[in-house]
């Protein structure tokens, strides 16, 4: 899971979030929006969850995480 950033031509930001599985690097989830808060990422990793099994690890910005560990609690407060 990786956060970038960009600028249009028109000098408004963009945010873009991506998700991708280490084992095959596939693209299991990609947002973009000029803004993404802490509310609307932890509802597309419950979508992703949702379509597939609960992950064993999270990797943030090269760390690996217990899935378990940063996602307990997130996922059932996700807006639906």
């Amino acid at each position: 899971m990786s956060f970038m950033h960009d600028q249009l031509l028109d000098d408004h930001n963009i945010q873009l979030l991506k998700v991708i599985a280490d084992l095959n690097h596939e693209a299991l989830g990609i947002e973009v929006d000029f803004s993404l808060p802490s509310h609307h990422v932890i509802r597309v990793r419950a979508q992703i969850m949702a379509w597939r099994c609960r992950p064993l690890a999270i990797r943030r910005g090269g760390r690996k995480t217990s899935a378990s560990r940063c996602c307990t609690g997130q996922v059932a407060k996700a807006p639906h």
